[in-house]
């Protein structure tokens, strides 16, 4: 599979050999497919920005 854009995420997905791919139909449509590691490094990345959210917004 490929990595594909300038996203910083993608960056990190390629040197971390994790991969996304994305297949551009005839009829125009774009499908997203992500390897099982990748899910899993978006699904880790996104709850370390919500509990560091939490801690700054607690003192508040």
């Amino acid at each position: 599979m490929t990595v594909l854009g300038v996203d910083d995420g993608l960056a990190y997905a390629r040197n971390a050999a994790l991969a996304v791919r994305f297949v551009l139909r005839e009829d125009g449509a774009l499908h997203e497919f992500m390897s099982p590691a990748f899910e899993c490094y978006l699904a880790a990345t996104l709850a370390l920005q919500r509990h560091a959210y939490g801690l700054a917004t607690a003192w508040f």
